[in-house]
């Protein structure tokens, strides 16, 4: 069974207003306990928290496969980083999905939000709803977006994508 990451609690029931996954990717859990996944450090609401305080957290971190369940409208950087292995999101995700990806595959069920692949530069992505703005773009301050990979968007895009 693939690492699973459902939300406990959205921001519509008490829960978070923004959880950022940064660095919670499959080639980064590789070889992780379970007890020591539930450990890792996030940030929801701009304060540090552990994953499982967020999230039920269940099955393998080992196989490079996650599957993420429930509102992820609220995540932000679902995939940022990811060198390997794949995410599979049930329904809608956050901004800066895919933000530096170099390989791996990142695949979402409904719409992804602002930033999506920006700076990244390999791997793949599909998004089967629609995109915000900046897909693909360079992040403040920086001389490059989109360098490499592929990005799909099957419904619309947002402003400068």
């Amino acid at each position: 069974m693939p690492l699973v990451l459902s939300v406990m609690a959205d921001a519509a029931s008490g829960g978070p207003l923004s959880i950022d996954l940064n660095g919670i990717v499959p080639d980064r859990l590789n070889g992780l306990s379970l007890d020591a996944v539930r450990r890792l450090p996030i940030r929801a609401d701009e304060r540090p928290s552990d994953l499982g305080a967020i999230f039920r957290v269940e099955g393998d971190a080992n196989d490079g496969v996650m599957a993420c369940r429930g509102d992820f409208r609220w995540v932000h950087r679902v995939a940022a980083g990811m060198a390997s292995g794949t995410m599979h999101v049930s329904g809608d995700v956050g901004r800066h999905a895919g933000e530096g990806m170099t390989a791996g595959r990142l695949e979402v069920a409904g719409d992804a939000g602002d930033w999506l692949a920006c700076e990244m530069t390999g791997g793949a992505i599909v998004v089967n709803g629609s995109a915000g703005d900046s897909v693909g773009g360079a992040l403040p301050g920086s001389d490059h977006g989109l360098r490499g990979g592929l990005v799909v968007v099957h419904g619309d895009a947002g402003q400068l994508a």
